[in-house]
């Protein structure tokens, strides 16, 4: 309801309590009521509600020691969220930790939703941080903490290139920066002694993101997590 509408309605409810001889605390409580929902409540996005229920799920399901199969973790946003990980590697102790629309920032923050029964953990992230104007340096400064707190709890880090776009369909997000922090992980994954995979030589295309692997120029279609598969399947 906008701030208009409201007024008029006060405006009536507030003569109305004048004529009928009531007191005008109503009216004003009614006129407080209006305007409530939009000034003092903070309402969560769809993508933070669904994050902090992903997250807490998580959390709960790492603590579960009943899923002490678990050997390998997915981990990064809608990229790898959106892929049916058992049945694409025909593994039962592969774990998704992909979230839609996660940063580097969030994944910081969910490290412990990943089961401690796990030795591999295959990374890919950076894209969404760089759409919301984060810079390279800043992403890659996240992607060392992930990488380091992981090799803490034990885990081997597998760092996988940060996918480019297709620039036809999506402009949101430049290439150029993509292949930026590629490099720095590139070179990262070699002092630290750590596989780097990269997706881009089979998925992508002069810089670009092939057109036959993706609808929308950023997520994949079936065709590309097939191959992207295959591309992994020798680091399991």
């Amino acid at each position: 309801m906008n701030k208009k509408l409201r007024l008029f309605i006060y405006v009536v409810v507030f003569t109305v309590g004048i004529i009928a001889g009531k007191s005008h605390y109503t009216s004003l409580h009614f006129f407080k009521s209006l305007f409530s929902s939009t000034s003092t409540t903070k309402q969560l996005s769809t993508f933070e509600s669904f994050y902090v229920h992903k997250r807490s799920l998580f959390k709960m399901l790492a603590s579960d020691n009943n899923n002490s199969k678990y050997k390998i973790a997915m981990l990064g946003d809608s990229i790898t969220d959106w892929g049916e990980w058992n049945e694409l590697l025909n593994r039962d102790d592969v774990i998704n930790r992909g979230i839609s629309g996660d940063t580097t920032d969030g994944v910081l923050k969910r490290l412990d939703g990943i089961d401690r029964s796990v030795s591999k953990v295959f990374i890919l992230l950076g894209v969404n941080d760089l759409g919301k104007g984060k810079s390279v340096d800043y992403v890659f400064e996240n992607y060392r903490k992930i990488v380091i707190a992981l090799k803490e709890k034990k885990m081997l880090p597998i760092i996988q290139s940060t996918l480019y776009v297709n620039p036809s369909k999506n402009k949101r997000i430049n290439n150029k920066d993509i292949e930026a922090l590629n490099t720095k992980l590139k070179k990262f994954a070699s002092v630290e002694g750590l596989t780097y995979i990269d997706l881009n030589q089979k998925l992508s295309k002069n810089k670009s993101l092939r057109a036959d692997y993706t609808y929308d120029g950023l997520h994949l279609n079936a065709s590309a997590y097939r191959v992207w598969t295959e591309e992994i399947k020798p680091y399991l």
